[in-house]
């Protein structure tokens, strides 16, 4: 496959455009923290698995940097596939930053990083509606909640800890009835989301129908995480 890898790192960063996934007081004349996007550039390995298969697409990392400039938290928030997923976190994770600041002062601040990873002749999947698009189904898709029960697994570091919580996820579900790309809504703790990403990924929704055939289609599934 004659392609040219390419990963483009979007800017400005957003401040806040995921404020509802991740509870945080509103933080007032604070600068944002920001990273040399080439150091970050630099520390992105394009998948040879998603290159081979030809998959492109967006990723944005939603990442907390502590006063010293270090990623001390990061989770996917959104991605068009998961393949792209982990190379984003870690070209993050890896990278330093010039810590957000408030009054002079450096402080704790959550940034969002969208990256995208693009095939050099590549044109975008105009197939796929919008996360927020208002379809006219006949039926939305519908999984089995026994079954993602069933598939469901506690995060460890979680239970520990007594985190609770719903992490409500937006996804993309394909004719044949597998989720293909997904959107974090809001979340209770983020140590939660790989485990609500990795059940959803191994269940097998019905699809949606419009005209009485199986469509591309969006559906909200809540997963929620109890110790009792």
């Amino acid at each position: 496959m004659n392609r040219i890898a390419r990963c483009v790192i979007l800017f400005a960063f957003l401040l806040f455009p995921l404020r509802a996934a991740v509870a945080q007081p509103s933080v007032p004349n604070a600068i944002e923290p920001w990273v040399d996007p080439d150091a970050l550039a630099a520390n992105l390995v394009y998948p040879r698995d998603a290159i081979r298969a030809g998959v492109a697409g967006r990723v944005v990392v939603r990442a907390l940097i502590d006063t010293t400039g270090r990623v001390e938290r990061a989770a996917v928030f959104e991605s068009d596939d998961r393949m792209l997923d982990q190379a984003a976190l870690d070209a993050v994770t890896t990278t330093r930053f010039s810590p957000g600041c408030q009054d002079g002062n450096p402080i704790n601040l959550w940034v969002s990083i969208p990256i995208v990873f693009a095939l050099d002749g590549s044109q975008a999947d105009t197939t796929v509606p919008a996360h927020d698009a208002d379809l006219d189904l006949a039926t939305e898709p519908m999984l089995d909640e026994i079954e993602l029960a069933k598939i469901l697994r506690y995060p460890e570091v979680a239970r520990s800890q007594g985190v609770e919580g719903t992490v409500v996820v937006r996804v993309l579900v394909d004719e044949l009835g597998i989720a293909r790309r997904y959107r974090i809504e809001k979340t209770a703790n983020t140590i939660l989301n790989q485990a609500a990403l990795d059940a959803i990924f191994s269940t097998r929704f019905r699809p949606g129908t419009r005209d009485g055939s199986p469509v591309r289609s969006w559906v909200t599934v809540p997963v929620t995480f109890s110790l009792q």
